[in-house]
């Protein structure tokens, strides 16, 4: 956290979220439920077999009006399958604003799977993570640059070794997501 604070964040955010994945067929889908309504859907697909750093993610965020039972609902009567449930516990995000726009958050967080057999939670995990934010007006090569300039950073404050290059779900379930280039067009 002090990593973080001494470099002036704009915004930092503390919550605790359950991510609930349902599978259909090799498509996945991320349910994640915020404490405040519905949550959202989100579909991550992979464009490259080698990592996950830069990853097609769409978003549906549902009104207030939407209950998260209705989403479990649907999602079943639809013929999605519950395959995972994740609990990212003490996630700490911190926002930095970049030139021209855009913004990089680092977050760091435990996650424990929900082992439905025993219903008790296992497989603890921690993370770190870097993002230049959806809708940052740079490139691909422009935003690789800037996480690796962040990567790089944390790395020399904190040794961790190479950066990941699976997803939680591809780390907990060990099925990768479909690449994004194979659906296009």
């Amino acid at each position: 956290m002090r990593w973080c604070m001494v470099r002036g964040p704009m915004r930092y955010e503390r919550e605790t979220v359950p991510d609930v994945y349902y599978t259909q067929g090799d498509n996945v889908v991320r349910h994640r439920l915020l404490w405040d309504g519905a949550g959202e859907l989100t579909v991550k697909r992979r464009r490259s077999r080698k990592e996950t750093t830069n990853r097609e993610e769409i978003d549906l965020t549902f009104t207030d009006k939407v209950r998260a039972s209705d989403v479990t609902a649907f999602l079943g009567a639809t013929g999605w399958k519950r395959v995972l449930s994740l609990f990212k516990d003490d996630v700490h995000i911190f926002w930095f604003d970049l030139p021209k726009g855009g913004q990089v958050n680092v977050a760091f967080y435990a996650v424990e799977r929900l082992n439905y057999r025993t219903q008790k939670r296992d497989r603890r995990m921690q993370f770190i993570e870097v993002e230049v934010e959806k809708g940052s007006r740079y490139n691909e090569k422009e935003s690789r640059a800037i996480f690796e300039e962040w990567r790089s950073a944390i790395d020399e404050a904190f040794p961790l070794g190479s950066p990941m290059t699976l997803s939680l779900f591809e780390i907990y379930t060990g099925r990768k997501y479909k690449s994004a280039s194979l659906h296009r067009g």
